[in-house]
């Protein structure tokens, strides 16, 4: 927003720029308000949960709101970011068992 504001004030701009600055602007200020009440929101959870105690989440939810959260703040499509279950995953190369190179002479 500083660099809108700053160019803004220092240089002559077309109509158009000033609208996109002013649109990018706001968007920003909306994303910062947004990360703002997300703050406070974990402080007064945090603050009321008494320590020690668990409770379960349903994960799914919880990675499609990061997921969503992820694409607001770089202004990707919604669902541009996927997750995937366990289940769904496939077998990454770093999960399969490791051949040991020691004694075959290498």
């Amino acid at each position: 927003m500083k660099l809108y504001l700053q160019t803004l004030s220092r240089h002559q701009v077309s109509q158009q720029m000033q609208v996109d600055f002013h649109r990018f602007m706001l968007e920003d200020l909306e994303r910062l308000d947004h990360l703002i009440n997300q703050m406070l929101d974990a402080g007064r959870l945090d603050a009321e949960r008494p320590k020690g105690e668990e409770e379960d989440v349903e994960l799914a939810t919880l990675l499609g709101d990061c997921a969503a959260a992820i694409c607001m703040s770089y202004r990707v499509p919604a669902g541009h970011c996927p997750t995937r279950s366990a289940t769904e995953r496939r077998r990454r190369p770093a999960d399969r068992p490791r051949r040991d190179l020691s004694q075959s002479g290498r």
